[in-house]
């Protein structure tokens, strides 16, 4: 894992097409602005997992 510190409004490159900029900083929290081609799928980490439980049952419906 790489472990960075920003600050507000620097940002990372992932590849030559993901950037990834701090917009915000409040409190103990962090704003991000990602910026992706449509093709990538970026989903907060909760909404990913629930997304992959769905296809989990519906798999298993599928096979019966």
């Amino acid at each position: 894992m790489l472990v960075l510190t920003r600050k507000l409004n620097d940002s990372i490159l992932i590849n030559d097409n993901i950037r990834v900029t701090v917009v915000g900083i409040k409190g103990g929290k962090v704003r991000i602005a990602i910026e992706a081609p449509s093709e990538v799928p970026v989903d907060r980490e909760e909404v990913y997992l629930r997304r992959q439980e769905f296809l989990d049952i519906d798999l298993a419906v599928l096979q019966g």
